[in-house]
């Protein structure tokens, strides 16, 4: 029995050794919560475990320290970017096996493909010319950006023309991203990409093409140059984006552009975001054009449909600008806001080339507080009945004549229809029509004011002008005969610092001398408020000849201040009322000249009866 209790708590604590040493593999729900598992393996040396290596080289390419390939063509690996680009025949597919860079320049047809990025911070070359030249000699050639990122920043310490001569053609498709650099400031660049004679950009699948410009203002950098005018296009298509942000002017020279169910924006131009060319978004598209230095959208047509929308906003010339076509139709929107800011243009400028301008029914189209005119027409151009046009607060204080707040029609083709139920009142124009102006030999058609329309109040430099009063019509509003209905006075105008019969009002103390102001003749004051009316049945007023208008109201003649009743006289028995009180006809203190002594004289009495009323209350009370 011993030497089994003996052998027993030898088995036990041999147990027990075991337990002590074996590894802890408890659950995360043993632990009563989320735990991490320590792993069972026993711990390796350093000398033992995996080494991560840094396969970055010393020039930035992240080329595998052991030569691991980073693109291949075909069957074969390279080990270099610039050497797979080399040797790639024509028409060959690069795919991309990690993040890589690009120093060499090429002039084939290539895609590149497989998902990762190409960084290019030297200034590409080829063909003997000091930039790439792609499609040179051969315009067919195209160059694909399939699926991968691209970063391509204009070489510091150099001064190249430009980065990129396009003569064939640039897809970036299937969701990849190209972004160009341009930093004049410190490399001088002029251009991001020059576009030859039959070149294109297309981006497409849900793709994004950018140029970013830096140290632009005052220097050449533009996004796109043209060689010839209209001679290559860039389409942006299937929920994809463009953006041209911050080169000294965005597109120059008219390229063709085409935006369907995409975005396209161009801002922060340090002169203007664009010039010229054919412009069209369809299919819900979303363009914008902001915060550039010089015009918005200018272009030779302007065409939105399928519920596109247009903005163009805080431009310092024209907003939009079409020297031909202008088409929206009744799905879309233009919106045109705080542009003008730099000069004599306008929000909205149609030419005398757009012959046939049409906003269909439906549309919305909003121009408003712009710093000139809101819409400036030369051309013939239809709103039709339906359109939701909205023109309000815009101020054209702009040039040596100040014409058209809201509207400025002018020139022998200028013919501009509106929908009866505009909304257009609180212009501002420094000379003439702060709502509409129209010229000598133009034609407009417009409809009566609106419901629940009333003045702002607010005028030139935002100084307190009109009224707030509700509108009721529409009223001349002439040069030299603005409309007012408040009887201004109109000396008020004039230079009274000189005047010889000015009244020294401190030296006029003889009131014997001074005149009866209720026989001097009123001042004489201003009102103008003739009423325009010539309306047909159906609301709509067509006009041809010089008319300038505003919404307004016609003279508000104020009432007279009721004189105020006399108070009658007071009952003289009553204990509470003053001499003078009783007895108007008496003077009163100050016009007795006992205005100090008689008050002090009562004082004294009082005290004095106050002190015999106290003396004989004692002696009632001694008694």
């Amino acid at each position: 029995m011993q030497k089994f209790s003996k052998r027993l708590l030898g088995g036990i604590a041999a147990a027990c050794m075991l337990l002590a040493v074996a590894p802890a593999t408890a659950s995360a729900a043993e632990q009563g919560g989320d735990a991490v598992v320590e792993s069972s393996a026993p711990a390796r040396t350093p000398a033992e475990s995996d080494v991560t290596v840094d396969t970055t080289a010393d020039d930035g390419d992240p080329a595998s320290a052991a030569g691991d390939p980073v693109a291949q063509v075909g069957d074969v690996p390279y080990t270099s970017l610039d050497e797979a680009v080399e040797q790639a025949p024509e028409g060959s597919t690069v795919v991309l096996l990690r993040d890589c860079e690009l120093t060499t320049g090429f002039n084939k047809t290539l895609t590149f493909t497989g998902g990762h990025k190409i960084t290019i911070n030297k200034q590409l070359t080829s063909n003997g010319e000091g930039w790439m030249c792609f499609g040179l000699y051969d315009p067919s050639r195209v160059l694909t950006f399939d699926g991968v990122e691209v970063e391509w920043n204009s070489e510091v310490g150099t001064a190249p023309w430009l980065m990129l001569s396009l003569s064939g053609t640039m897809n970036v498709t299937n969701g990849a991203k190209v972004v160009f650099t341009v930093d004049s400031g410190s490399t001088g660049s002029r251009n991001a990409i020059y576009m030859n004679a039959g070149s294109s950009i297309n981006v497409t699948d849900g793709s994004t093409f950018e140029i970013h410009g830096y140290g632009t203002k005052g220097k050449e950098g533009q996004g796109l140059q043209l060689d010839q005018t209209g001679k290559a296009e860039v389409n942006v298509s299937g929920k994809s984006t463009f953006l041209i942000d911050g080169t000294n002017r965005g597109y120059v020279n008219s390229p063709t552009i085409t935006v369907d169910d995409s975005t396209f924006t161009v801002q922060n131009c340090t002169a203007n975001a664009s010039n010229g060319g054919k412009f069209t978004a369809a299919n819900g598209s979303t363009v914008t054009y902001q915060n550039n230095a010089g015009h918005g959208l200018s272009a030779g047509s302007v065409t939105l449909t399928g519920g596109s929308t247009l903005t163009a906003d805080n431009n310092g010339y024209y907003g939009v600008y079409t020297s031909g076509g202008f088409a929206v139709d009744g799905t879309s929107t233009l919106t045109v806001t705080h542009n003008s800011y730099s000069g004599d243009f306008a929000g909205l400028k149609l030419t005398s080339g757009v012959t046939d301008g049409h906003v269909a029914a439906g549309a919305t189209v909003t121009i408003a507080d712009n710093y000139c005119s809101g819409l400036s027409n030369n051309g013939k151009v239809v709103f039709e009945e339906g359109v939701k046009l909205t023109i309000t607060g815009n101020l054209n204080d702009k040039g040596t004549t100040s014409n058209g707040g809201g509207i400025y029609n002018s020139g022998a083709a200028a013919n501009l229809t509106l929908p009866s139920d505009t909304v257009i009142y609180n212009n501002h124009a420094k000379t003439a029509g702060d709502d509409i102006f129209n010229n000598t030999t133009s034609t407009i058609a417009f409809g009566r004011v609106g419901e629940g329309w009333a003045l702002d109040g607010v005028g030139i430099d935002g100084e307190a002008d009109d009224c707030t009063d509700a509108i009721d019509g529409w009223y001349d509003d002439s040069a030299d005969n603005r409309w007012e209905a408040h009887g201004v006075d109109r000396e008020e105008t004039e230079d009274t610092e000189n005047a010889d019969d000015t009244v020294d009002t401190e030296d006029a103390t003889d009131t014997e001398d001074t005149a009866d102001t209720e026989d001097a003749e009123e001042t004489p004051v201003y009102n103008h408020a003739v009423e325009f009316t010539d309306f047909d049945d159906n609301g709509m007023a067509a006009v041809t000849g010089l008319t300038a208008l505003k919404a307004a109201h016609g003279v508000i003649v104020p009432e007279p201040e009721p004189e105020p009743t006399p108070e009658e006289p007071a009952d003289e028995t009553d204990p509470g009322k003053t001499e003078s009180q009783t007895d108007p006809a008496k003077p009163t203190i100050a016009q007795t000249g006992a205005g100090i002594v008689l008050p002090a004289v009562v004082a004294a009495a009082a005290v004095a009866a106050g002190a015999l009323s106290l003396m004989a209350l004692r002696r009632r009370r001694d008694r």
